[in-house]
């Protein structure tokens, strides 16, 4: 008689260069990180000229020398043409570790930016739209 038997174990080990998900929280990612160095967006010529008011929220990573990389679209409001010049913006937006953070922990958290012209056509639905919580 033959007794043969199988286990398995997870040996996943945590990346420890792996960026830490504070995407559920703004106040959680501003106790790693804190901006240095912001760049606004220029507001698109057809949004301008059709009076066009909206938002662009995306996920994005610091790296351990407070690089903004690996920017992801979460969403655009009310159409894309805020997004190549966020993403353009946000490439270029440095940061600057907390006294908490001495290890210079990468991390991803979420960031909106919002385009605004008083006049615009459809201010108070994108005031709307784009209210944010504590996540952004």
């Amino acid at each position: 008689m033959t007794l043969t038997s199988c286990t398995s174990h997870n040996t996943q080990v945590l990346n420890s260069s792996e960026p830490l998900d504070l995407t559920h929280s703004k106040i959680a990612a501003q106790e790693y990180w804190v901006a240095a160095k912001l760049v606004s967006p220029k507001y698109p010529v057809a949004n301008a000229r059709h009076k066009i008011a909206g938002c662009s929220r995306f996920k994005l990573s610091i790296n351990s020398n407070g690089e903004t990389v690996d920017t992801e679209l979460i969403e655009s409001y009310p159409n894309n043409k805020f997004v190549a010049p966020s993403q353009g913006a946000l490439k270029q937006w440095l940061w600057t570790p907390t006294d908490q953070n001495e290890a210079r922990k990468a991390i991803t958290r979420l960031v909106q930016l919002d385009f605004y012209m008083t006049d615009a056509k459809n201010y108070a639905q994108a005031k709307r739209h784009c209210a944010v919580g504590t996540q952004y």
